[in-house]
């Protein structure tokens, strides 16, 4: 949820949530009662969620995770290289 928070277009914090969860590789079944939401309340968000981001995938979301990842871990790693 940290990485997710620190993006560009941020996204509300239960659709976060779900977000995070779902990268993690838990199941509607468990995000919903881990959030103490219905399944099908879990299955709206992630279709807000693709619609959102114009995806429509599970693997399309890790995508975009990995780039967002990459995206926000580079300018520490330039930082660092400077200050050495």
């Amino acid at each position: 949820e940290e990485i997710l928070a620190r993006a560009p277009d941020r996204m509300p914090s239960r659709q976060a949530q779900v977000c995070a969860r779902f990268l993690y590789g838990l199941s509607a079944t468990s995000i919903a009662a881990d959030l103490h939401l219905s399944p099908e309340t879990v299955l709206s968000y992630r279709k807000r969620l693709y619609q959102r981001m114009a995806i429509s995938s599970h693997r399309e979301l890790m995508l975009w995770y990995l780039e967002l990842h990459t995206d926000l871990a580079e300018p520490d790693h330039d930082a660092a290289c400077l200050r050495h």
